[in-house]
């Protein structure tokens, strides 16, 4: 977004054209008398470049870094990672479709293809350099569409796997190989179906995912947002704040938090590095025609920002994402495990480069309670369901009759 606010601007991009003492493009007169505008030249777009590249991550460039290699000028460079970069930034906010994006870019790729002088163009660019698909722009600017760990998911028993571990030693696929008890009907290899195969357009086969479950890691996604400038110093205003006696105004005025600010005689959350998260899942209908489709999504919010900023978008570590299934899962414990492995970790403490600690500090967390609806919250918690007979997670009252 910053790139697009950058190029939009274009005084400051003129007075930085003066500054490095290049000319900008130049005027002249047409036989009709009517001015209209010269070519930049090279040196002129060289500059355009350097500035926007102060804007955007050098990571941005990809596949552009290496048309610029292969000879393409200034010019066309800054002009394409331009429109590129602004087409994200359209798309973003106008919360354009991935099938509106690839057929505007498909028109794109054959407009500039059957443009005058288009094999000047292309060869300066490179033909591989002028994306046809979002895919394809991804891979243009090297950005990755997400950072998120992909396990294979059963659609039986919902246990996860690490692709290659549904896969034989001679490429085969395997089938689920849980056990949900240690007794009953259950105490038998779940024997769900893993991988389907798929064909390539070369002919090939190869095994995917039936469902997929996507996991990002709670430990990069913290230290992200410790590098922010400004964050930690929000997480620390609580400590400030003052609360007649007696009132509940959040949740430092209770007694789990209180309860952490020591544990085991140690300081936690009294430190600046040590965090407190609330954990919470929800399932909802990505698709506004088609209702038989539900996804999942497991999120935590630091509690340590004020009340007004934690539960903000930029603020919210999202965890996973669990696919739909034919039913929702009665428990949320295999989605889970990589979480849990992570706050294991955090617990311990991991060391993380924040803004106001660039050499590294030892980071602390933990989990102190989690927000749900009654029905998300049983599987979330692993209680019964709110229609058992032992519904009740407080107490044992017996509901025989059922909801």
């Amino acid at each position: 977004m910053q790139f697009y606010e950058a190029a939009m601007a274009s005084p400051d991009l003129d007075e930085a054209a003066e500054d490095e003492e290049v000319s900008a493009p130049a005027a002249t007169e047409s036989s009709d008398g009517e001015e209209e505008l010269t070519a930049p030249d090279d040196e002129y777009m060289q500059s355009l470049h350097d500035q926007l590249r102060q804007e955007v991550p050098s990571s941005m460039f990809g596949e552009l870094r290496s048309a610029r290699a292969r000879g393409a000028s200034y010019t066309l460079l800054a002009l394409f990672t331009w429109l590129y970069c602004f087409l994200f930034f359209w798309k973003v906010t106008n919360v354009v479709s991935d099938n509106a994006m690839n057929t505007l870019l498909a028109f794109l790729c054959n407009f500039f293809t059957l443009m005058p002088g288009q094999d000047r163009l292309i060869a300066s660019v490179g033909a591989g350099s002028i994306p046809a698909s979002m895919y394809m722009l991804r891979k243009a600017l090297a950005i990755d569409r997400d950072d998120f760990i992909q396990y294979c998911v059963c659609t039986k028993c919902t246990k996860i796997y690490e692709y290659q571990e549904c896969l034989t030693v001679d490429g085969k696929p395997k089938y689920c190989t849980n056990v949900r008890f240690k007794k009953g009907k259950y105490s038998k290899h779940c024997g769900g179906k893993l991988l389907k195969e798929v064909k390539l357009k070369d002919g090939k086969s190869k095994f995917v995912a039936l469902k997929t479950y996507c996991f990002k890691s709670v430990v990069n996604t913290l230290e992200s947002f410790l590098q922010r400038p400004g964050f930690e110093d929000a997480c620390s205003r609580w400590k400030s704040r003052t609360v007649p006696d007696g009132c509940y105004a959040d949740i430092y005025d209770g007694n789990i938090w209180k309860r952490f600010q020591k544990y085991d005689n140690q300081d936690f959350l009294n430190t600046d590095s040590g965090y407190g998260f609330i954990l919470n899942v929800d399932w909802f209908m990505p698709f506004e025609r088609i209702k038989n489709v539900s996804v999942g999504v497991i999120y935590m919010v630091c509690l340590n920002l004020p009340r007004e900023m934690r539960f903000k978008r930029e603020n919210v570590v999202l965890v996973g994402i669990v696919p739909s299934l034919e039913s929702e899962p009665h428990s949320l414990q295999y989605f889970l495990e990589p979480l849990t492995e992570e706050l294991k970790i955090i617990w311990k403490g991991v060391n993380m480069k924040t803004q106001c600690h660039p050499s590294g500090v030892s980071v602390r967390g933990a989990l102190l309670c989690a927000a749900a609806d009654i029905p998300a919250a049983r599987k979330l918690c692993g209680f019964l369901g709110h229609s058992a007979k032992l519904g009740c997670s407080q107490c044992l009252k017996p509901f025989p009759g059922g909801f």
